[in-house]
Parts: structure tokens; C-alpha cells; sequence
């Protein structure tokens, strides 16, 4: 089940909750209860070889930033 990263509108609450992508409209803030929420996309988590694997998302090209950088 994927784990979704939202911020709420209401209190600005960020926090992770695990849902089907049809039962992910039924979310809630768990601080105020809020329903208007904000998707985050920054982080992102997925299974690679039976593996659990987590990132932050780069903007284009950083990945390379290190191996490019000046010394």
C-alpha cells in the first residue's frame, strides 16, 4: 500500500498516511481534522527486488552534482 506525504490547509500539519489510491480522497489531518489537504511530492518510497528502498527527490541533474563539483 503506497504511503502518501500530505500538509493540511487548515493547521499546516504535514504528516504520512498509507492508502489505496481510491480510499486516499477519505484522508484526514490528524491534528485539526481538516479536509483540504495538500499532496507533497518531495519524498517518494517504492520497493526495488523485494527491498524497501527511500529517497528525496533532486531537482534535474543533481545527481550528478557531486561528480561535477568543482574540488
Amino acid at each position: 500500500m503506497p504511503t502518501y506525504e500530505f500538509r493540511c490547509r487548515k493547521c499546516r500539519h504535514e504528516f504520512s498516511a498509507k492508502s489505496s489510491m481510491k480510499d486516499k480522497v477519505n484522508i484526514v489531518c490528524p491534528t485539526c481534522g481538516g479536509k483540504e489537504l495538500e499532496e507533497l511530492f518531495g519524498n517518494y518510497r517504492f520497493h526495488v527486488g523485494g527491498k524497501a528502498t527511500a529517497d528525496k527527490a533532486m531537482p534535474p541533474g543533481c545527481r550528478e552534482c557531486p561528480a561535477s563539483a568543482p574540488t
